[in-house]
């Protein structure tokens, strides 16, 4: 379980890393290592959660149980979805915001497009960092030249 968490989390912090990134050919490279190791931890998980399920007449949830090619892991009664890169929420059916787009490209962004909070750059400030903060006049005299 703890192995479980740490890996979640490390798929929590490549999806934050990467959401502000154009993709490239190493991105690209890490998108598909990433995914063969959720798919080969996610099918090993779900063998031994089959041998379980069985004991108990349930049925094993599939990748079909999640959106956008995500990984399920568990049962049809209590299943758990591994998102790839860009997608979140219970089935993966919510796209994660763009700094970009949501933040108008002055800052990062973290949540979905539906529900989304920006962290604006120096300079800026607003729900989606839209305003310019001036210096006041007093800072600007004590500017040193």
């Amino acid at each position: 379980m703890k192995t479980s968490i740490l890996f979640l989390t490390f798929i929590i912090f490549l999806t934050i890393k990467w959401t502000s990134c154009e993709p490239d050919e190493i991105t690209k490279e890490i998108n598909n290592e990433v995914k063969k190791i959720v798919t080969e931890a996610g099918e090993k998980v779900n063998k031994e959660i089959s041998q379980k399920v069985n004991e108990n007449n349930q049925e094993p949830c599939t990748s079909d149980d999640c959106s956008n090619n995500g990984s399920c892991i568990g049962t049809k009664q209590q299943k758990f979805c591994i998102c790839n890169l860009g997608f979140a929420g219970d089935n993966c059916s919510e796209r994660l915001c763009d700094p970009a787009i949501q933040c108008n490209g002055r800052g990062i962004c973290f949540g979905t497009t539906k529900k989304f909070t920006c962290m604006c750059g120096l300079g800026f400030t607003g729900e989606a960092c839209e305003k310019n903060v001036k210096m006041s006049d007093e800072k600007e005299n004590n500017k040193i030249n």
